[in-house]
């Protein structure tokens, strides 16, 4: 097919992983976030309509198949919508549907998704963000709600055990995600917090 379907393609992997084929299970590895960098000077499904599946379905297909345990990334070099001159450029349509994901998945925030031009000469600058990204989701832990600062001391109460043991790693906190200084060490981790009501 001529049509660009990225979203469809993954999603597809994603199915022979859940069928339970091999090579699917060590690519998409347990206790592992999930990256996708998508090259592309189409939209999804070439127009951007009659998509296989939608951004937002997209991403509840991923935290269904592992139960929210896996963060994905939706990182997207597209012709950006709005971007009349790459898209005379390119004669082709904007990735409206690969910036909706991208957007859906972090983009704007620490160790979320870039959003880059296709259009660009040189691309150097744009996957080093994208590797950045990468790198900063090592050092991130994603909250569930808002924590609460129940001593009344300014900061939110919350506790960071690694294999069981108290972890003092410092960190600052970002929304809904705590980003440490360090990357973490290869653990398991668990974050005691309350939220606020």
């Amino acid at each position: 097919s001529g049509f660009e379907q990225g979203i469809w393609a993954t999603k597809m992997a994603i199915d022979r992983y859940i069928a339970g084929e091999d090579h699917q299970k060590a690519f998409f590895r347990d206790n592992s976030d999930l990256s996708v960098v998508l090259l592309s000077d189409e939209d999804e499904n070439s127009e951007g309509n009659v998509v296989q599946i939608s951004p937002q379905n997209f991403v509840n297909f991923v935290d269904q198949t592992w139960n929210s345990e896996k963060n994905l990334t939706w990182h997207s070099i597209i012709t950006k919508p709005g971007d009349t001159a790459c898209e005379n450029v390119t004669n082709h349509f904007a990735g409206d549907i690969y910036d909706e994901l991208s957007r859906l998945t972090g983009f704007g925030q620490t160790g979320g998704a870039i959003i880059g031009s296709v259009c660009e000469n040189d691309y150097t600058s744009q996957l080093a963000d994208i590797g950045q990204s990468v790198k900063d989701r090592q050092n991130t832990i994603e909250l569930s709600c808002e924590p609460a600062d129940r001593n009344g001391d300014g900061k939110a109460d919350i506790s960071v055990t690694k294999d069981g043991a108290a972890f003092s790693g410092s960190y600052q906190l970002t929304g809904l995600k705590m980003v440490f200084d360090e990357l973490l060490p290869i653990g398991s981790y668990k974050v005691n917090y309350e939220c606020i009501e």
